[in-house]
């Protein structure tokens, strides 16, 4: 139970109560941090069993398809109907401000911003959400519950992000759907990861959908969408 809601709870205390405060990116590396050791606590001071998975191996054609499906459904989307939905119509003046707090508003500090989220950062949420807590949760219960569990967990912590985004004033109708979907995509990382025994598909579909977001955080914050 901790360590499906420790990041949600991080995710809180440096993004929204210490969000501008001059030391909140070393709060945000220490919460990383803690983050990082609690499957290591768990496999190795509680003797969680830990299933072993081809790490790097298996699936790569799968999680490249799914991610570049979603990636491009995503950046259409965008380019369509929802860059003109009234809800995101404060994200870009948002973003641009959470990106001037971790001194990434400049073109080259995002794009090293862009390549460390979308290759090193989803590697660790696979590491974390998939192997650890979807891997705890399927040794205990049937797929049909862990697999959503572990989705609703991992949702639940982009709620605190996309909820400051969207200025906290569209919950029911923009905060919601955008967190399910989410899930969604969490669900299908899941199911990768379970098909193929790999970090390596979850991994690279993960990759290309946070690629293509970070390609569209950009582009709102030009006033482009």
């Amino acid at each position: 139970m901790a360590a499906a809601l420790f990041p949600t709870l991080a995710s809180w205390l440096y993004f929204v109560v210490w969000a501008h405060q001059p030391w909140m990116r070393w709060l945000y590396v220490g919460c990383k941090l803690v983050q990082a050791t609690l499957p290591l606590l768990g496999w190795g001071w509680l003797h969680l069993r830990r299933d072993r998975p081809r790490v790097l191996h298996g699936g790569a054609w799968a999680g490249l398809g799914t991610g570049a499906l979603l990636a491009a459904a995503s950046l259409a989307a965008l380019a369509g109907p929802l860059g003109r939905w009234a809800p995101l119509a404060v994200a870009p003046a948002r973003i641009l401000d959470r990106l001037a707090a971790v001194g990434a508003a400049s073109p080259g500090r995002y794009l090293l911003l862009a390549i460390g989220l979308s290759v090193a950062h989803s590697l660790f949420e696979e590491y974390y959400w998939r192997w650890f807590l979807f891997g705890q949760l399927a040794q205990r219960l049937p797929l049909r519950w862990a697999l959503p569990l572990a989705s609703a967990a991992f949702a639940l912590h982009h709620w605190i992000v996309i909820d400051n985004f969207l200025g906290g004033g569209h919950r029911l109708d923009a905060t919601l759907p955008l967190t399910l979907l989410v899930a969604a995509a969490g669900a299908l990382w899941a199911w990768l990861f379970q098909r193929y025994r790999s970090l390596l598909a979850p991994w690279l579909s993960h990759l290309l959908v946070d690629a293509a977001l970070m390609a569209a955080g950009w582009r709102m914050v030009a006033g482009r969408w």
